[in-house]
């Protein structure tokens, strides 16, 4: 059982950390993941990148 733990304790730390590490790049960004903003007057053909 402890054996279990200790392999699972790790994968917890990481994903607490890449959900930490996501929301702060959402943040700088403005957007979240996949999601592109609209700029100019053509929303869909006018997209910024990254």
């Amino acid at each position: 059982m402890v054996e279990v733990i200790e392999a699972v304790a790790p994968l917890g730390a990481r994903l607490i950390i890449q959900t930490a590490v996501e929301a702060e790049v959402d943040a700088l960004l403005g957007r979240s993941r996949y999601q592109r903003t609209a700029i100019g007057s053509h929303e869909e053909a006018l997209m910024r990148p990254g």
